[in-house]
């Protein structure tokens, strides 16, 4: 930002490289150099593409690639220094996009050396914040952040000594063995020497597990009884809540569409895209219902636990000779 005047920054879709076995966040920024100290930085034009000819299950779909629809409305802003949102979402239930393909501007303070993916600026995530704050406003919901929940501590250095001496085994469960809605499938008993350096959290009842990688966004666990003590991979965020009830409302709460884009568009990183913890803490907003709503959340909130409860007794009901 110091040496150039940044023009243009366009994502691409995260299956642009699966043809290469490569599934990576990759942003193309289009910069010039400043010329002198006077050569400040002006508007930004920014573009989402979901689609640049194939889709996740590596189709061909060339009349839906929508690149020169941004290089056409790029070459319209120098041209005109204007151009109007466009937010286009995907009409083919049966292509598997993403997002919608966006482009649009930014003015120069906007623009911050924390993030120079489009994702982070996007329209639709800007159109969401803005949807929330006026529900709330409206007394619709209550909205939280990151900073309102306690998270736990990994387990420290002296913890790790105590269960390597102790010779106990430990319950250890990753993403992959945990269903989108939270039902535990498998797991793995072992020493704590044999659990995978990547788990970092010790459990308790109760507790919600919130996968941050985005492949496996809206994946959120309510630890239940029979997993107390366990640990789970780093690749989820642990949060304990004040109550059952603040429980069983954040598992409702974090499965919702608000989270999942969130999830998806704060996401950092190129090889592994997931929800940072900063971000997390500075934008990340959830929203609880009030009132009467929120009475019908945890009713049913609790009805979808009878379901898990009974699923995870499936295994146990078996025919006995």
């Amino acid at each position: 930002m110091n040496k150039f005047v940044i023009l243009g920054i366009h994502s691409l879709p995260f299956n642009t490289f699966l043809k290469a076995k490569a599934n990576i966040k990759t942003s193309i920024i289009h910069l010039r150099k400043k010329i002198d100290r006077s050569d400040l930085q002006g508007t930004v034009f920014m573009s989402i593409s979901n689609n640049i000819g194939h889709d996740n299950s590596l189709h061909d779909t060339p009349q839906r690639n929508n690149l020169n629809a941004i290089l056409t409305a790029y070459l319209e802003w120098q041209r005109t220094g204007m151009i109007d949102i466009k937010i286009e979402n995907n009409n083919d239930i049966h292509d598997n996009l993403e997002c919608p393909m966006q482009y649009w501007l930014i003015s120069a303070n906007e623009l911050t050396s924390e993030r120079f993916d489009s994702f982070f600026y996007c329209p639709e995530l800007r159109n969401l914040y803005e949807e929330l704050s006026k529900k709330e406003k409206d007394g619709i919901i209550e909205l939280k952040s990151g900073t309102d929940f306690h998270l736990v501590p990994k387990i420290s250095a002296s913890q790790k000594k105590d269960f390597l001496e102790s010779g106990d085994f430990f319950k250890y469960v990753e993403i992959g063995d945990v269903t989108s809605y939270g039902l535990i499938t498998k797991y793995i008993e072992v020493p704590f020497e044999d659990i995978p350096s990547r788990g970092e959290y010790q459990v308790k009842t109760g507790d919600i597990l919130l996968a941050l990688n985005n492949s496996s966004r809206g994946t959120v666990v309510y630890v239940p009884n029979e997993f107390d003590g366990m640990i789970c991979t780093s690749g989820f965020l642990v949060i304990r809540p004040q109550d059952e009830n603040e429980g069983l409302l954040l598992w409702y709460c974090l499965r919702s569409e608000i989270c999942r884009k969130q999830i998806y568009y704060l996401a950092q990183t190129a090889s592994q895209p997931e929800l940072k913890l900063e971000s997390w803490n500075k934008y990340f907003k959830i929203p609880f219902p009030t009132a009467e709503n929120k009475d019908k959340a945890l009713a049913n909130t609790r009805k979808s636990f009878k379901h898990i409860r009974e699923l995870s007794d499936i295994s146990n009901d078996t025919f006995q000779c």
